[in-house]
């Protein structure tokens, strides 16, 4: 009984299936009370109608008799009429003879539900309160983040009583509903995915929309920042002949974060000194170069994020009046030189330790390479190169105790 409403039932209402009554009080008094309407189980219950409970505009009603577990109709009222809205049982299925409803009451929007027999306590029984489901609520809210350009991260919450979220982005201008694409991925879930976040992403304000039946929260703004942009050569060194005495510059760009630079001849780091200046910056300046400076360079650039690189390798060819003079010496012999690219490569015998051959040509290129030679290897070495174009080639030999870089002319 509220103060509006009278229910009674009749649980042996039509062999004893049950049935529950509504009487609705008029204007008037409640001497002038008439029944509205009969409510009836939509399942095959039996003794429908054995409790019942009535609060606000819901009418609770308990189906099954006695130890076996039954049913809570809810009815709800809809206009003039009371519709079935909802139906409450056991949250264990496999609770046979729990008397689920047998004491049955309500207060506002809650319901209490007992089960008497439930064994789930040792057949002591257990009380169940129904009632709406509660405002989502968050417990963490997502936090800033600063990674690196093309890096991946994620913005997470964590909340209760959530059926769906939204996450938005503020890119400035204003907040909208972020979808699923290359950069975003689970945008209708508690953790949004980035992948490989742009530099033009820096700035950017998160936030993500938690929803249930009852309505919605919005967290708090988390801050995207990119801390720093990729390492990336964008021209490299190139190969120079040069003569004799000429000043020689070699050069890359670059972008990135916090950029550091170390140019190297033959593998080895340059320091400045003597002819060789701004080895630690990404101009490198050979002054007045001679013979000495013939080599492969190359520079190591590394920043902030990113990987560390290494540029293309550039070949200093010094360009002389005798060229035999750079075929001979007490470590290597090249004959003939110049060639059509088919010549022998006599190394001595003592140089041969774990020593590698590597061929460049004049871009720079490696064409050709024979790594970890032994004091038992034969010192004369057979080599051809005749699908090779023209021009000067550069044989680096590096070893436990040798690195030199000699010049062969194909014709």
């Amino acid at each position: 009984m509220t103060e509006n409403y009278i229910v009674c039932s009749d649980h042996f209402h039509n062999s004893n299936d049950g049935a529950t009554y509504v009487f609705e009080k008029p204007t008037g008094d409640w001497e002038d009370m008439t029944q509205t309407q009969t409510l009836e189980s939509s399942l095959p219950s039996g003794y429908y109608g054995i409790k019942v409970a009535v609060s606000n505009d819901n009418i609770f009603v308990q189906g099954v008799y006695y130890v076996n577990s039954g049913w809570v109709f809810v009815y709800s009222k809809n206009g003039e009429t009371w519709e079935e809205t909802d139906l409450l049982y056991h949250p264990d299925p496999n609770q046979e003879l729990t008397a689920f409803g047998h004491c049955l009451e309500s207060y506002g929007d809650y319901v209490f539900i007992g089960a008497p027999y439930d064994a789930n306590h040792g057949g002591k029984g257990s009380l169940f309160v129904f009632g709406p489901q509660p405002l989502p609520s968050i417990q963490e809210n997502p936090i800033d983040v600063e990674i690196c350009e093309t890096e991946n991260t994620l913005f997470s919450i964590s909340s209760l009583a959530t059926d769906s979220y939204q996450w938005q982005v503020d890119d400035g201008n204003g907040f909208i509903d972020i979808t699923n694409n290359a950069v975003y991925s689970n945008a209708t879930t508690h953790t949004l995915l980035i992948s490989e976040a742009t530099f033009d992403m820096d700035g950017y304000l998160y936030r993500c929309i938690a929803t249930n039946n009852e309505g919605s929260i919005t967290s708090e703004t988390a801050t995207l920042t990119i801390g720093g942009q990729l390492t990336e050569i964008i021209s490299q060194p190139i190969s120079q002949e040069a003569d004799l005495g000429e000043d020689i510059y070699f050069s890359l760009t670059s972008i990135g974060t916090n950029l550091t630079y170390q140019w190297q001849k033959n593998s080895e780091d340059l320091t400045n000194g003597g002819n060789i200046s701004g080895v630690t910056t990404k101009n490198l300046t050979i002054s007045s170069a001679t013979t000495n400076n013939e080599g492969i360079y190359k520079c190591i650039v590394s920043g902030d994020c990113g990987e560390i690189l290494i540029s293309n390798s550039a070949v200093l060819s010094v360009l002389t009046t005798n060229i035999d003079k750079y075929s001979n010496n007490n470590s290597i012999n090249i004959y003939p030189n110049p060639s059509s690219g088919k010549f022998v490569l006599e190394i001595n015998s003592e140089y041969l330790e774990m020593t590698t051959i590597n061929i460049y040509n004049p871009t720079g290129k490696l064409v050709y390479t024979e790594i970890n030679l032994s004091s038992e290897t034969n010192n004369k070495h057979n080599i051809e190169l005749t699908n090779m174009l023209k021009g000067i080639y550069y044989i680096q030999l590096i070893g436990s105790n040798i690195n030199t870089t000699k010049k062969l002319i194909i014709e």
